[in-house]
């Protein structure tokens, strides 16, 4: 039961048509009271084509007066409403639009609701949606930094920002939690269909983070003006003259070794049983990088606390919140006590990204062993990709880009959604092709059947190879769906070389062949040209698939796995050294556009982590932090290729990162139409059997159209069941 299933909603008049909330003026512990009304979106006079006007015009608003009365139809209060009226000749009502703000939050835990009272009647809502509804009876203030981010007073901590106020007089507010009767199915599938035009026509929408502390609006905004102005110098910064030849590195070694001698003298000392001391290479110290150098807070200072905080709001990874955010004409993220511009939060995290190797570690307090604390470094990504997809639907430089509701539903895997059918249906409205799909939306069918209607229709509109690239090998609990339908119902079990690099245009593994799948309509198998060329002969143990559960030290025992699996190879073909091939497997290849700077950077940085495993083999755990600051290169390039992947080596003798669910007898597969090989088990001994689709991997000298010229490789049709 919902908390409000015996609530009566009046029916709305048309699919266009949706429900306002109007929030009565109050006191912090006055019961809350609202009301509705009733929109047509079609009305909103700033459509183009719109014929219906305001009167005397937008800039002026009539005072319409309201009446809050109790459950026995008593007056509480009176109240005006500044509302938008028809002219005189229109009969002088009010407008069937009116201009209001969208909220957008986290529903969160409704076990124990709080009462309010919607049209005089008692009505129940989360903890979360409570909070919210008493802030917005006060005033909002937003705050910005100003266009040259100049710093804060130090003295007295007075803040240079730009404020902007929003009255709470009059607030017509959306709430889908309270604007849609949820019990009606018919209903919820007609607004779900206007959610993109809800979120895209409101006046503003006002973002609540769920924080419900005191401070750190001003302490965050704080920290972000610190970012600013250091990217903004780092900008602008040209070095006069290169650095010396000591200059920035560590100390300790007068000879200044490279990282591939000091690990050599460390391997001959294990192998000598020996128990020298740990040397400390005379490399470039990772951690001070320019923007680090130009004044933002160390990585321990407290404001980094309410970054933490900010990060770790399980609003940013709401599904719905994808949608909302990104259509928005205009939007503040609520924290603490004060809203923050997003653009401003954007121009932050680029700068972390640009100019910090530490960025990672900044939403760690224990930068020394986490890769990530909890769930903020997912808190992190997320916000890069809100604000990406706010760029692409706002920035002119984007516009015109398609984006497609399959490369949508790649972005929204981790996200968090109560009904597990809106992992499709909340993207429809940032599509370019999400009105195609319209017709799917179905809250009558099971979650099962629609991701099985979605997947046939992107074959169907020759978008099939882009949707086995969604399949990860499912290793975690999963729909009973057919092997080649992506679980959007979940995160994926693994990193997805393709979505990462480039949509895999890096790649040729099946030269030019054109795409060739069909769909059986009574057995729901796939059959796809293509070629089982190998075999998959011996694995690692896997890396979590979580960055939140990966310490330093298991991917330091990953690295070490994936070098001890390389060197059971005698030659490879082609004809690179071990430490080369597990480089470029870890980090898919990518040699071909690094600077030779960056790739010698990765190389030591490769070498830094074999010596911390010799040394923590000989007992000679280093304390010294150059080791471990000297492997953040290879973890933060590496880190997100490997998540959830394994080594291996197949019996044509390649090294290859791949799926965690991989197991000893799996085939290697190249489909056409395919860039990257795929991982398939089949079902039985039988020569023609069907195959369960695991998934995709890097393959080192593979990936270019190798493949083609073994003996092993044979054109055949592949059935997935």
């Amino acid at each position: 039961m919902g908390l409000n299933d015996g609530f009566v909603y009046p029916a709305l008049e048309s699919d266009t048509h949706t429900r306002l909330i109007v929030l009565a003026p109050g006191k912090a512990d006055d019961p809350i009271h609202c009301f509705y009304l009733t929109i047509d979106l079609d009305a909103d006079w700033d459509l183009q084509g719109a014929t219906t006007q305001p009167c005397p015009s937008p800039r002026h608003k009539q005072q319409s007066y309201m009446e809050v009365e109790d459950s026995d139809g008593q007056l509480v209060q009176g109240f005006t409403l500044p509302a938008f009226r028809l002219d005189s000749e229109s009969g002088g009502g009010l407008h069937p639009f009116q201009k209001y703000m969208a909220l957008s939050y986290v529903w969160g835990d409704q076990s124990s609701p709080h009462k309010i009272f919607l049209n005089s009647a008692p009505f129940y809502v989360g903890r979360s949606l409570h909070t919210a509804l008493k802030r917005l009876r006060n005033t909002i203030t937003i705050l910005t930094l100003s266009q040259s981010a100049p710093q804060h007073d130090k003295d007295n901590e007075r803040m240079e920002a730009v404020e902007h106020q929003l009255l709470p007089e009059g607030r017509l507010l959306w709430i889908d939690a309270m604007c849609i009767n949820q019990v009606d199915l018919v209903e919820r599938e007609t607004q779900v269909k206007l959610m993109s035009r809800i979120y895209r026509q409101a006046d503003f929408v006002h973002a609540d983070l769920g924080y419900v502390g005191d401070e750190g609006g001003m302490q965050l905004l704080r920290l972000l003006q610190s970012i600013n102005s250091a990217g903004i110098t780092c900008d602008s910064y040209r070095p006069s003259r290169s650095p010396s030849h000591t200059e920035g590195r560590s100390r300790g070694s007068d000879t200044d070794p490279s990282m591939q001698s000091v690990v050599e003298s460390l391997w001959d000392n294990y192998q000598s049983k020996g128990k020298g001391t740990l040397p400390t290479p005379g490399l470039p110290n990772p951690s001070t990088q320019p923007l680090e150098a130009h004044g933002i807070p160390s990585e321990d200072d407290a404001l980094w606390t309410w970054w933490r905080l900010f990060l770790g709001s399980p609003y940013l990874r709401r599904l719905w919140v994808v949608q909302e955010f990104a259509l928005a004409k205009r939007i503040t993220l609520w924290f603490g006590t004060a809203g923050v511009d997003p653009n401003m939060v954007a121009n932050c995290l680029g700068y972390l990204w640009k100019y910090s190797s530490n960025r990672g570690y900044y939403v760690s307090a224990d930068s020394s062993e986490t890769v990530a604390s909890n769930t903020l470094i997912a808190g992190f990504s997320a916000l890069g990709d809100l604000i990406s997809q706010r760029k692409q639907i706002h920035n002119s430089e984007h516009r015109g880009t398609e984006h497609c509701l399959l490369d949508k539903l790649s972005l929204v895997r981790a996200t968090h959604a109560t009904d597990m059918r809106d992992k499709i249906y909340g993207m429809l409205g940032l599509a370019s092709d999400g009105l195609d799909f319209l017709p799917l939306v179905s809250y009558s069918k099971n979650v099962e059947a629609v991701y099985e209607d979605f997947a046939r229709k992107f074959i169907d509109r020759g978008q099939g190879m882009e949707l086995l690239y969604q399949v990860d090998s499912r290793v975690s609990k999963t729909l009973r769906i057919p092997t080649w339908v992506p679980d959007w119902s979940r995160s994926v079990d693994e990193s997805s070389i393709y979505r990462k690099h480039n949509q895999g245009r890096i790649y040729a593994a099946c030269k030019t062949m054109p795409q060739s799948i069909e769909i059986s309509k009574a057995d729901s198998k796939l059959r796809v040209d293509g070629a089982l060329f190998d075999t998959i002969k011996q694995l690692s143990n896997p890396l979590h698939h979580e960055f939140t559960k990966v310490m330093q030290k298991d991917f330091h025992k990953f690295i070490w796995e994936g070098g001890n699996l390389s060197t059971k190879l005698k030659r490879y073909p082609t004809r690179e050294d071990a430490p080369d091939v597990v480089l470029w497997t870890l980090l898919c290849d990518g040699k071909g556009w690094r600077s030779p700077t960056e790739i010698q950077r990765l190389q030591q940085s490769l070498w830094a982590v074999i010596g911390s495993m010799i040394a923590l083999g000989t007992g000679e755990a280093s304390k010294n932090p150059a080791w471990s600051l000297q492997t953040r290169d290879i973890m933060q390039e590496g880190l997100p290729n490997a998540l959830g992947r394994r080594w291996c080596i197949t019996k044509n003798g390649y090294f290859g990162l791949v799926p965690g669910g991989t197991k000893i007898g799996d085939r290697v597969a190249i489909f056409h139409g395919g860039v990257i090989p795929f991982i398939v088990r089949p079902q039985s001994a039988a020569k023609d059997t069907d195959s369960a689709l695991v998934g995709h991997g890097y393959f080192h000298g593979l990936m270019d159209g190798e493949a083609f010229g073994l003996k092993t490789f044979k054109p055949q049709k592949i059935v997935l069941a």
